[in-house]
């Protein structure tokens, strides 16, 4: 059983309309909290290549990370959980 899960939640358009919703199983908090950075920096590079779309931004909103359109639209938003089911400290 997982210490921590990543859930990835990605609000997507296109051919997929979103939400969409993966899991990460991580060690510990730590491991959950790394993965969670490094996964939101892929993301906002991956955003920012996208041709058609505008700003993007990567922000801290309490436990989560938050990408955010120009717009103010909500892009995707990692969270880690702790074994309990609630955010991890």
């Amino acid at each position: 059983m997982a210490a921590s899960t990543l859930v990835v939640v990605a609000y997507l358009a296109g051919a997929s309309w979103g939400p969409q919703v993966t899991l990460y199983d991580a060690p510990g908090m730590e491991a959950c909290r790394a993965m969670q950075a490094s996964v939101a920096q892929v993301m906002l590079k991956t955003a920012k290549a996208n041709t058609t779309g505008g700003a993007v931004t990567l922000g801290d909103e309490g436990e989560d990370l938050v990408l955010e359109a120009g717009s103010g639209r909500e892009v995707a938003r990692l969270t880690c959980l702790g074994p309990s089911g609630r955010p991890g400290r």
